[in-house]
């Protein structure tokens, strides 16, 4: 099944090369194959521009260098939110 943290995984093994982008791909279609029944909203549109740029890479209208970058993007992404503070976690400052 696919979450947040599963694809942060499989995007860290693209980031640092244990995993190709096919492999990626391979493993993104079958574990998202169901997900509109159950992920939330932002993960469903991220996966889907995902499979948008694999498709444009397929079609020869995405380069092998610019679908990298892409999934580089995705990465820093996917850090940014694990590290972030919840807005019911953060301390307001009173006066």
């Amino acid at each position: 099944m696919l979450s947040t943290h599963s694809l942060r995984e499989q995007m860290d093994r693209y980031a640092d090369g244990s995993l190709s982008s096919e492999g990626l791909e391979q493993w993104l279609v079958s574990a998202s194959w169901d997900m509109r029944r159950w992920a939330p909203i932002g993960l469903q549109r991220m996966v889907e521009k995902m499979m948008a740029a694999f498709v444009r890479h397929a079609d020869g209208q995405l380069s092998v260098d610019d679908l990298d970058a892409f999934l580089t993007g995705i990465v820093t992404q996917l850090h940014r939110a694990a590290h972030a503070t919840p807005v019911r976690d953060r301390v307001v400052p009173t006066q």
